[in-house]
């Protein structure tokens, strides 16, 4: 018997080297999902990032996976020659094949690590301590302009301003610029070339900041660390954004404004609150958040198919009753109902301090989002009083940001 083939014959593979080859065999699948992911990600993970592919701990997974792939053909392949050499042979030549798709797999590899979609031009910082918000807000401290490529008009001091990070976020027409609040410079931006921004707000914690963009790659709201730039995830699809956002979910809102859902920053979907048949939903300015953990939707029923097709201008042809509900973030359970009926007129607007302040037809109810608690409100409020943020207060123009403090 020949010691060498075990009596299996020559040229034969031993049961070591059968063993090899499968393991061997495992590595094209690996591979192969690593090419799919990587011709595919930008596109498919910056609409979809729902799919349980697209998941960040799944992305990173699958990034492992062509690296493991190739260790695996390069220890087979190094294996099955110095087992051919040391034995006098000729290697298998599948052995000899292990190097092809090792080689191409370190390469593809680094491809799948990115994530940024297509046409996005975008800038980080790193973290640091956010400042004090100054006590009074009377002096002019610094005054940031557009950049050249904005016209007056492109930003939007409805919603185009938001605190956040280590100072604020500023809405342009192709994406954010986030400022340093103690100086007005610029200290990361996200631009998307050729893409559209709506909507912005940001999470009463300051730590993350969501935007609707809507490009050829990216149809849905992008969430940021408001701190550093980076990007934290994409939720798909709809309108955008609905209101605002919490420390943990991102409420959005679909095409036919008749549902509001809400996903984590990541993209993951947990909840969605759908409309009764009569009701349409009111929007409020996003600028600033009210509650860190309910999410506020507001509503008006007892509206007709034609009102709820084609809202008119208020006020009402005929009286409604406005129904704001408090949610909890995470599970969308109700948590509070605050209703008035007979109203022709309603203004939803977040306010400093975590209120939400609703305006009917004569009076105004100041809401604390956190329990539903009202209580008549005779404030008078200008949307662009200067929002507190670190280093400074912050008044938004059409064509200048202005640092106060």
């Amino acid at each position: 018997m020949d010691e060498e083939t075990g009596g299996r014959g020559e040229g034969r593979p031993t049961g070591h080297t059968v063993a090899l080859g499968l393991l061997w065999l495992a590595m094209p699948v690996m591979f192969w999902i690593g090419i799919a992911m990587a011709v595919n990600g930008e596109v498919v993970c910056g609409t979809q990032p729902s799919l349980p592919v697209c998941d960040s701990d799944t992305r990173d997974l699958v990034t492992c996976l062509p690296l493991a792939g190739a260790v695996v053909g390069a220890v087979i392949g190094v294996g099955g020659r110095r087992q051919a050499v040391s034995r006098e042979r000729t290697p298998y030549p599948w052995f000899c094949l292990a190097w092809v798709p090792s080689i191409l797999a370190v390469v593809l590899a680094g491809n799948i690590a990115s994530t940024e979609p297509r046409g996005v031009e975008s800038t980080t910082a790193r973290a640091v301590r956010p400042g004090p918000v100054p006590a009074d807000a009377d002096t002019t401290r610094w005054v940031w302009h557009p950049p050249e490529d904005m016209t007056v008009g492109d930003l939007m001091p409805a919603d185009g301003v938001v605190r956040g990070g280590a100072g604020v976020i500023v809405g342009v027409e192709d994406g954010v610029i986030a400022l340093d609040g103690a100086t007005g410079k610029e200290r990361w931006h996200y631009r998307s070339a050729g893409g559209i921004r709506s909507e912005l707000a940001a999470s009463p914690d300051g730590q993350l900041v969501a935007f609707a963009m809507y490009n050829a790659d990216t149809q849905g709201t992008v969430v940021l660390d408001a701190m550093t730039g980076e990007r934290v995830g994409t939720v798909p699809g709809g309108m955008g954004l609905y209101a605002a956002m919490t420390n943990h979910t991102v409420t959005t809102v679909d095409n036919s404004e008749t549902t509001v859902s809400g996903d984590d920053p990541h993209g993951r979907h947990h909840w969605e609150f759908t409309l009764q048949n009569d009701c349409m939903l009111l929007f409020a300015t996003p600028n600033p958040v009210p509650s860190a953990d309910i999410a506020t939707v507001g509503m008006a029923c007892g509206v007709d198919d034609s009102l709820r097709a084609h809202p008119p201008a208020e006020p009402w042809p005929v009286p409604v009753t406005v129904t704001l509900v408090g949610l909890d973030d995470r599970t969308g359970a109700e948590r509070w109902r605050f209703s008035r009926e007979g109203l022709r007129t309603a203004d939803l607007t977040h306010l400093p301090g975590g209120t939400v302040l609703l305006e009917g037809d004569t009076s105004a109810w100041a809401i604390d989002p956190d329990t539903g608690a009202a209580r008549v409100d005779t404030a008078v409020r200008d949307q662009n009083d200067p929002i507190p943020a670190p280093g400074a207060w912050v008044t938004a123009e059409e064509t200048e940001i202005v640092g106060l403090f």
